[in-house]
């Protein structure tokens, strides 16, 4: 049989499913102690459940005016 196009394609398959490596959750922590020390505004903005702010609220919390990506 002759299938036009190719066959089927392992890299491609969005189904697959691929095994949590050993160190993902201390790794994990670790970057969350990292922004924690690093970006405390962040945090609390994250934890306070990421409120929409005006543009002045952005530019005095984190001290940058908003970029749109």
């Amino acid at each position: 049989m002759y299938v036009v196009g190719g066959g089927f394609d392992e890299r491609r398959n969005t189904s697959r499913v691929w095994p949590v490596p050993p160190n993902a959750l201390p790794e994990a922590l670790r970057s969350l102690r990292a922004l924690r020390l690093s970006d405390p505004a962040l945090v609390q903005w994250i934890e306070e459940g990421h409120p929409t702010l005006t543009e002045a609220e952005h530019l005095e919390r984190f001290g940058a005016p908003y970029k749109r990506r």
